[in-house]
């Protein structure tokens, strides 16, 4: 019994492997969650704004699809290395903030009391919300993902397959009522004037642990062979009515942070990539192992490449010009993808001369 479940374990994580679409997917949210942080300009930029937050949910199913029945060992590997990134970008931003405050003249005491207190560092351990860069949320809420799933996996050894069967009934059930209260807390009262402070709606209760359980039981659906019940033509039906949907929310809505369209968006096209069974994609296999190798990195550099460009462009005095605040979100993408590569290249030497 117990070889036939190392066995399938190893036969799961070598069938997620191999799924060049769900990469793809992964390379198409790394460009969206970009496009979040470096809008273009009017109301275009907001509408695609709105639309690209589809790929904040699509990386927490990633991790949660790639996490199906991976070994303890292994959960504890992938936190313990979520841990270090979320240690080292959080001390390169103080870093960078201290050395960007420096350049404005800005008053770093004043900085310092508002943003490294016991009230921030409170809302950091409980909602993620780190008092250095916000967008840095996203590690520490998948970071309490792994913890949860290290624990259930704790709780779930040596149960029948009953007991793991209501489990996996109570996941879909906690899946459906925390993405009912994000968009409750978030989109709905937003909408009816009562906008919520971004910590309390975009974090792992609300967020993280929904989109991770909802990758995770897309891939015990295939692992247990059970067929979706939609074609590939009515997901791609459901992709695009959903990113229309989306933005037309964005238009009714814009101070949200997640919409019923976008969120659904990212789950047809986590499951449209998923149920492509690993197939190629015909996408260029270099830039595919180009964002698997620097997606992290990509994601926690690029708020200091943005602000850094942003400076040098006030400075010289084209902080304004309609034309570059289009070109903007393009240098901007291109120089943070240079600089993690540069990042990767770098440790990789340093880690070669140990």
């Amino acid at each position: 019994m117990m070889d036939n479940e190392v066995r399938d374990k190893k036969k799961a994580e070598e069938h997620t492997e191999r799924n060049q679409a769900v990469n793809q997917l992964k390379m198409l949210s790394v460009t969206a969650i970009f496009l979040i942080h470096c809008k273009f300009p009017g109301r275009a930029g907001e509408i695609i704004r709105g639309v690209a937050s589809f790929g904040v949910p699509v990386f927490f199913m990633i991790a949660g699809f790639y996490s199906y029945r991976i070994s303890r060992s292994k959960i504890r590997k992938r936190a313990g290395h979520l841990f270090q990134l979320i240690i080292g970008a959080n001390l390169f931003y103080l870093v960078w903030d201290l050395a960007y405050l420096c350049l404005t003249g800005e008053n770093v005491a004043v900085w310092t009391a508002e943003n490294l207190n016991w009230k921030k560092l409170l809302i950091f351990l409980l909602f993620n919300e780190t008092p250095l860069r916000g967008h840095l949320w996203f590690l520490g809420a998948l970071w309490y993902c792994y913890l949860l799933l290290l624990l259930f996996a704790v709780v779930l050894s040596g149960r029948n397959q009953q007991g793991k069967e209501w489990y996996s009934r109570a996941g879909k059930a906690v899946t459906a009522v925390l993405l009912l209260g994000n968009l409750v807390l978030g989109e709905a009262l937003t909408g009816l004037g009562h906008n919520l402070q971004i910590p309390y709606v975009r974090n792992w209760l609300f967020c993280g642990v929904p989109c991770f359980l909802a990758g995770y039981l897309i891939r015990e659906r295939q692992e247990n062979q059970t067929a979706c019940k939609m074609t590939r033509k009515m997901m791609i039906v459901l992709i695009v009515f959903c990113a229309v949907f989306g933005a037309v929310e964005t238009c009714l809505i814009p101070d949200s942070e997640l919409y019923l369209g976008t969120l659904l968006l990212a789950l047809f096209s986590f499951m449209y990539v998923a149920y492509r069974d690993g197939k190629k994609t015909g996408c260029a296999s270099w830039y595919l192992e180009f964002v698997d190798r620097n997606a992290s990195l990509i994601y926690i550099l690029q708020v200091a490449v943005i602000k850094t460009l942003q400076l040098i462009l006030q400075r010289t005095g084209v902080g304004d010009n309609k034309v570059l605040a289009w070109i903007m979100p393009f240098a901007a993408f291109a120089l943070t993808c240079l600089t993690a590569e540069l990042v990767t290249k770098i440790r990789v030497c340093i880690l070669h001369r140990k």
